[in-house]
């Protein structure tokens, strides 16, 4: 019915009776806060509640004059509300004012009273009256854009039965999610735990982070991009990269991290967060390739492009460890970059800004986690994050791509390169190039011999990029490291259902209980076995676990989005079972997650679909790579946490293409066209097959001769390094102390001793020379152990002790001297000499002294007792 044939005196009406209602409920919400008695006036309300209950009950008297002049007096309201109400609406300061107090009054519904600290008491009070504007302007504004602004319901109408076809293809997606929520949780497929290597939900990001994100892209949309002359999007372009990465930089780098597992401490005497089990493992072994003995001293080693990276930031760094990490943040910043460069060409440039936004505050937030749960992230040295950033680019590769296959032969080649450096960097991801392989021959099959063709190229690409550091045999095996990782793959997941269907124990008892709390925190933490594990009997006769993992590493990815109603902040987000309590979680969500969820299903959902409607394949390109990879997750057994970063930003794509998509429909059906919603201009798939570039042969060489080039690096890069690292025995290690003119008798006496006794020669003596690393001094009670899994290298102890990591020409070992007290600041990367006696299969020595040396043979340090702290039989 148009809205002229109805009495405009009666909407009136309603409209200031509805203002009179909301005034009420403010009043109710202000009278039933807890009274203060002892500031107490009138009522037992203290002098601020009255003004506040006055603030709202003069509006509320008014709301009730102007809802009854309105229905008595018809020409009141023509002749004096109607044009006043135009003059003040017609005014953008109108519109900005009453935009901002809906936003505000949103916010305050949500937002819980602790994020205010000391505050709160006062945001009680005034929360009412926050909420009460806002509602009150999001009237006021429904008005204006309804009766003033004028909707257009036939514009709507057009612009949605345009989009008939992606409306049809989001719900189709829509109803899939559901059936597989629905199938989880009948089946518990994803959420019952399996024994082995099973973790919490990946890092969240927060509803206020995603207000925050959606403001900036709106006003960057307004201000910026909508006013981009073409010749100048280039321009454009390289600004807002160069904006996106100064801003994750800088976010990262001042974010405080706590210590972890993978960075303990600090500890005296250095009090630096040196790297620890992995991270540590990653760490010296890019230390190799710079003393000359290549990387991981020629051991086996599967993820040789990040040591190698690592040893290019430590030939900047040195052995600066703040240094150093900030100079990978500033290299994972390109993740943000890349990630606007691919929303940039999968939709637009809002797309892209909202992607990278949100990937921003995400990584913010697992800086922010370390110590809460497992993560991976920019500030730590592991592998996982910089996946991510070789993913990402891979992606944008392909989906380029995709887009236009024929005008854009070489990108294909190049995202062959880029997948096989990828995978030197975290191998999970050679999966992805028969997936990659699958998708190339059905989009051309129906020209079988061309898809054929390019798919080889591809592959040969990524197979020269691998292929040299393959070729190299590790020490101690007789196979490349291929073979070599699918065999430890092997033993370490799938051996374990032929110990249980024997009855006999695991040989290793890292695999053999469950490692969730293993690689979380340094303080111990007591593992709790779960009580609804896969069903063993079933596990023993076939492999479900695949799916399981793989099943929980897409629901636990999912978990990234905000799905709670209240905006909470970090720490009160992770209070949930499937952050906490994983192994015992059995897929209860929080009451006030279940509308968000289905929400967020639905978003993705959208934005799925719009990326098929608009680029068939090329739009599932990410979600392909995310399937691919949690897929290879189960394979290997592994699944959420930090095994969840390299690929969680798909997420984030396809949920911030939702919401622009949502955005754009909103903005159709009040008649305002959103920018945000359409999607740039780009040419056609059809329209660029007439211009089809032809695959030269030149290029295409040369494009794998750079790739095969990068490869090589990695295994012939330590003929670029001097050996640094003395192969000596210890009577040379012995002699050349004697060398050094000692300060101290004491040592030289000692040194005497074990020369004319012969003590060095017994088997169980080690006499060590190497780079000294990670100095740390604990005291009584301190280590790096987790409770009852015993995993520690350096467990709690009852005595203090100071250890050092040695790298020698052999093998790399653990010092541990027992001290009364921490040394004075340390150097760290000198030659080391470690004197004391072998235990355990880690390499460890049960030190009497550790001698740390300059270059020019003075002494920095050396153990202030030796006698006292031998406990071998020497003198």
């Amino acid at each position: 019915m148009a809205l002229k044939s109805i009495k405009k005196n009666m909407l009136w009406a309603l409209f200031f009776l509805s203002l009179a209602a909301a005034s009420i409920a403010a009043l109710a919400g202000l009278i039933n806060i807890h009274s203060d008695e002892k500031n107490a006036l009138i009522f037992g309300f203290s002098i601020q509640r009255l003004v506040l209950i006055a603030a709202v009950l003069i509006p509320l008297l008014t709301a009730l004059y102007g809802s009854a002049r309105a229905a008595l007096r018809p020409l009141w309201v023509e002749n004096r509300l109607e044009p006043a109400l135009k003059r003040l609406a017609g005014t953008r300061l109108f519109v900005v004012i009453s935009a901002t107090l809906v936003l505000t009054g949103w916010l305050a519904l949500f937002i819980p009273p602790y994020w205010f600290g000391y505050f709160h008491a006062y945001y009680v009070r005034l929360r009412p009256i926050i909420i009460w504007l806002g509602f009150c302007s999001a009237l006021v504004l429904s008005v204006f854009m309804v009766w003033i602004k004028g909707w257009r319901p036939g514009l709507a109408v057009r612009s949605m039965r345009g989009q008939g076809g992606l409306l049809l293809t989001s719900m189709v997606i829509v109803a899939f999610l559901c059936a597989f929520w629905l199938f989880v949780a009948l089946t518990g497929l994803g959420i019952k735990a399996d024994p082995y290597f099973w973790n919490e939900a990946g890092v969240p990001l927060l509803g206020l982070q995603l207000i925050l994100s959606l403001l900036l892209v709106a006003v960057a949309s307004r201000l910026v991009f909508s006013r981009d002359p073409a010749n100048r999007r280039r321009a454009m372009d390289w600004g807002v990269v160069i904006l996106v990465w100064l801003i994750a930089f800088i976010l990262w780098l001042f974010t405080t991290m706590p210590r972890s597992y993978f960075a303990p401490g600090p500890y005296p005497p250095n009090n630096i967060f040196y790297p620890y089990s992995d991270a540590e493992h990653y760490d010296y072994s890019a230390q190799y390739l710079l003393l000359g003995q290549g990387i991981s001293n020629g051991n086996f080693f599967d993820k040789p492009a990040y040591a190698f990276i690592l040893a290019l930031l430590h030939l900047i760094a040195g052995q600066n460890y703040i240094l150093l990490v900030s100079l990978q943040v500033a290299l994972l910043a390109l993740v943000p970059v890349g990630l606007y460069l691919l929303g940039k060409n999968f939709h637009s440039r809002q797309l892209g800004l909202l992607v990278a936004l949100m990937a921003i505050f995400q990584q913010r937030n697992a800086i922010a986690a370390t110590l809460e749960i497992q993560v991976s992230h920019s500030k730590l040295l592991l592998s996982e994050y910089p996946t991510a950033l070789g993913l990402i680019f891979f992606c944008l590769f392909m989906v380029r791509w995709f887009q236009m296959p024929e005008k854009r032969p070489s990108l294909l080649l190049v995202g062959g390169g880029a997948l096989g450096l990828t995978s030197l960097i975290r191998p999970n991801a050679l999966l992805l190039a028969p997936v990659m392989v699958l998708l190339i021959l059905i989009h051309y099959r129906r020209r079988f011999k061309r898809g054929l063709l390019v798919s080889t190229l591809f592959m040969l690409v990524f197979g020269l990029t691998i292929l040299p550091w393959n070729l190299v045999i590790p020490k101690g095996f007789q196979a490349p490291y291929l073979i070599v990782k699918a065999k430890a793959l092997f033993d370490t997941r799938y051996r374990l259902l032929e110990f249980k269907s024997s009855n006999i124990d695991s040989p290793n008892d890292t695999f053999s209980i469950p490692v969730k709390k293993a690689l979380k925190l340094a303080a111990p933490a007591k593992i709790i076995a779960p009580d609804h594990y896969v069903d063993e009997e079933n596990e023993e006769s076939s492999y479900t676990f695949i799916f399981q993992h793989f099943f929980h590493n897409e629901i636990m990815a999912f978990f990234i989005l905000p799905h709670s109603i209240s905006l909470n902040d970090l720490d009160n987000t992770l209070q949930t079972p499937y952050w906490q309590d994983i192994l015992n979680w059995r897929g209860e969500l929080p009451a006030n997650s279940s509308i968000l969820i289905f929400f967020n299903i639905a978003l993705l959902s959208i934005g799925i679909g719009a990326a098929w409607k608009r680029w068939r394949a090329a739009g599932l390109i990410p979600l392909i790579i995310q399937i691919s990879y949690y897929f290879a997750n189960g394979v290997v057994r592994n699944s959420g946490a930090r095994y969840l970063v390299p690929v969680d930003w798909v997420m984030l794509v396809y949920f911030g293409l939702g919401i622009i998509q949502v955005f754009h429909w909103l903005g159709c059906m009040i008649g305002v066209e959103s920018a945000a919603g359409t999607a740039e201009p780009e040419a056609t798939l059809e329209a660029a097959v007439g211009q089809a570039a032809s695959l030269r042969w030149q290029r295409s060489v040369m494009i794998g001769a750079i790739f095969l080039a990068l490869g090589s690096l990695l295994p012939l890069s330590k003929f670029a390094f001097p050996k640094q690292l003395p192969e000596k025995n210890p009577a040379e290690i012995l002699l050349e102390l004697k060398n050094i003119e000692w300060n101290d008798e004491t040592v030289v006496d000692w040194l005497d001793s074990l020369e004319t006794n012969r003590s060095f020669e017994q088997p169980e003596v080690a006499v060590v020379m190497g780079r000294g690393l990670y100095p740390r001094f604990y005291e009584v009670g301190q280590g790096e152990s987790n409770g009852e899994l015993a995993l520690s290298r350096l467990p709690a102890s009852s005595d203090s002790r100071f250890t050092m990591r040695i790298l020698a020409y052999d093998f790399t070992y653990l010092a541990i001297l027992p001290m009364p007290h921490s040394p004075t600041e340390i150097p760290d990367g000198v030659t080391t000499v470690v004197i004391g006696c072998h235990y355990g299969r880690e390499k460890h020595i049960d030190a009497a002294a550790i001698l740390i040396l300059s270059d020019v043979g003075e002494v920095y340090w050396r153990s202030s007792d030796v006698e006292l702290s031998c406990r071998l039989p020497l003198p």
